[in-house]
């Protein structure tokens, strides 16, 4: 197996799509308006019109939005099809890091300051809250695909729970007793 040796100062970044999305193999511009956010309606996302903000700030949208820290990421259901990729990324690709709380309040309309949206300085470890914008196309040997995420809820699971919302157990005497004191 090969393993790729980290360039001077590379630092590791994993990014989150669907499978059809192959990241070792970018190497068309990407069109980031066919995005899952893209054409997500929700009451208060404003996400198509943050977006080409960010990109004009950047100078550009040809890059992956990738976590400092690994884990950061959940792939809800087992019908959520979220692939896990890993970066390493040279220093020299890394376009901006991103505050991602400031990032989510400009998108969900709780804030419309940009201040601390790109750190100054970059972080030494990763952190939940920081995330790197890496130009693509990536060199190549830099990226590992270490599959589908792990659901946080299975089939099974997700049943269950359904079913104590339609059948819900007999509530026992003795403790609504209680509540009635």
């Amino acid at each position: 197996m090969f393993i790729p040796r980290l360039a001077e100062g590379a630092m590791k970044l994993w990014t989150h799509h669907p499978s059809s999305f192959r990241v070792e193999t970018l190497l068309d511009p990407i069109d980031p308006k066919q995005g899952q956010y893209w054409n997500y309606q929700e009451r208060n996302f404003r996400y198509r019109e943050m977006a080409p903000m960010l990109w004009n700030l950047l100078g550009t949208d040809q890059f992956l939005w990738c976590c400092t820290l690994r884990g950061v990421f959940v792939r809800p259901t087992e019908d959520v099809d979220l692939m896990e990729w890993e970066i390493n990324a040279p220093p020299c690709r890394i376009i901006a890091y991103i505050s991602s709380p400031i990032w989510e309040n400009l998108v969900w309309s709780k804030s419309d300051s940009w201040d601390g949206l790109v750190a100054k300085n970059p972080p030494r470890l990763g952190h939940k809250d920081i995330h790197a914008l890496v130009s693509v196309p990536l060199p190549a040997g830099s990226v590992v695909c270490h599959g589908q995420l792990p659901p946080q809820y299975t089939h099974q699971q997700m049943e269950e729970a359904a079913q104590l919302v339609r059948n819900p157990p007999p509530a026992d005497p003795a403790f609504a007793w209680e509540l009635e004191l």
